[in-house]
């Protein structure tokens, strides 16, 4: 029974899978940091005329990303955020986006060749990076795909 009770705790407490690991010989490896790459590609996959994508916490921290996202730092992130809504433009990768348009939530912008679409849910920001020569609306729509998926995901 006292391989059942205090083993390797220095707490007093127990454990039932510490011995099943040593009993049937399972390795276990550490827990690890879960990537939203996987999900920001899938989310994305059907859009149409996308460069990147990025999924992201609203104090600016990238979750995960797809295709080429450039050099986007997290005070662009903040700016983007903190903007949402307001109907004015934004900085990303070092250049000046203008605000286009504000469709239920979803926001988009250009700035030279380049548009893009945001989404600023309760939990977490979501944008994708059009390539060369996409609209705004389809950018638009490369985003309520993109929220739509991470809705099924559990997301919002």
């Amino acid at each position: 029974m006292f391989l059942f009770q205090n083993f390797g705790r220095t707490d007093g407490s127990w454990s039932l899978f510490k011995p099943l690991v040593l009993i049937f010989g399972l390795f276990v490896l550490p827990p690890a940091n879960m990537s939203w790459d996987a999900h920001v590609s899938a989310a994305v996959a059907e859009a149409p005329m996308v460069k990147g994508a990025l999924m992201f916490g609203k104090d600016g921290t990238i979750w995960g990303k797809h295709g080429d996202i450039g050099n986007i730092c997290p005070s662009e992130l903040k700016e983007f955020v903190s903007q949402s809504g307001k109907r004015c433009g934004c900085h990303l990768n070092g250049q000046k986006f203008m605000f286009i348009k504000d469709e239920d939530g979803l926001v988009g912008y250009r700035g030279g060749p380049v548009s893009v679409g945001g989404y600023v849910g309760a939990n977490h920001c979501e944008l994708i990076i059009g390539s060369d020569g996409a609209s705004v609306p389809s950018c638009l729509t490369g985003i309520t795909k993109f929220k739509e998926y991470m809705q099924k995901q559990g997301q919002s």
